[in-house]
């Protein structure tokens, strides 16, 4: 290898450093947006996530109300229609 390099011309040499800091430089770029894309996704599904358990929050409390309330009409109507049959079967 150091004798092929002895060889080269110097217009050689410069071009294949020119190519390796190139190489290098590109590289590095391509590393860092990769790190740089990653953690802004990451940042962004986490917004995301949050958001929508918020969402998820709210609407599952407003539906565990409406559930509760729905519950507490279905059973005032059973101790009704309970009280009806009672009636009914009592002749009275």
């Amino acid at each position: 290898m150091i004798t092929k390099l002895r060889k080269m011309g110097i217009q050689a040499k410069v071009s294949m450093i020119l190519i390796l800091a190139v190489a290098v430089i590109l590289v590095l770029s391509g590393t860092g947006n990769y790190y740089y894309t990653k953690a802004k996704l990451i940042s962004d599904l986490n917004a995301l996530a949050e958001s929508a358990a918020k969402r998820l929050e709210m609407h599952l409390a407003r539906d565990s109300v409406d559930a509760a309330e729905r519950m507490h009409d279905q059973s005032v109507n059973m101790q009704k229609i309970v009280r009806k049959l009672v009636s009914l079967i009592s002749g009275q």
